[in-house]
């Protein structure tokens, strides 16, 4: 949402250590949204783990008003089963009332095939 801020970004190829790109990432905004981009080259037999930290602004900050956390993950035109991870924990003293693994958070993994919707209400 418009508001969110970025706190870091790193890109990591193979097994090579990350690499810290959050001076290279373009912010728009876009209706209601915040998008983060950058560019790169993957090559076909390569691996690639983009990451990105963000603060969402304080109007979706979970607190004992608010109780509940939504992503909705757009599939990108021309991408074929990209596979992507969701983790999610709960904040302090707060607890999953779904989904609720054994230390306390949500870790899903799958292939990104269509748009993803998560939603995580917490008690």
């Amino acid at each position: 949402p418009t508001g969110t801020k970025l706190t870091g970004a790193t890109i990591q190829y193979n097994t090579a250590a990350p690499k810290d790109i959050l001076k290279d990432i373009i912010i728009w905004n876009v209706k209601r949204y915040d998008s983060f981009e950058t560019s790169f080259v993957l090559k076909p037999t390569e691996k690639l783990v983009l990451k990105y930290t963000y603060d969402l602004p304080q109007s979706f900050t979970i607190n004992n008003d608010n109780k509940q956390y939504r992503l909705y993950w757009q599939k990108q035109p021309g991408t074929v089963e990209d596979p992507f991870t969701f983790n999610f924990s709960p904040p302090f003293g707060m607890k999953i009332l779904e989904l609720n693994s054994g230390d306390g958070s949500i870790n899903f993994e799958g292939k990104l095939t269509t748009d993803q919707s998560f939603s995580v209400n917490l008690r």
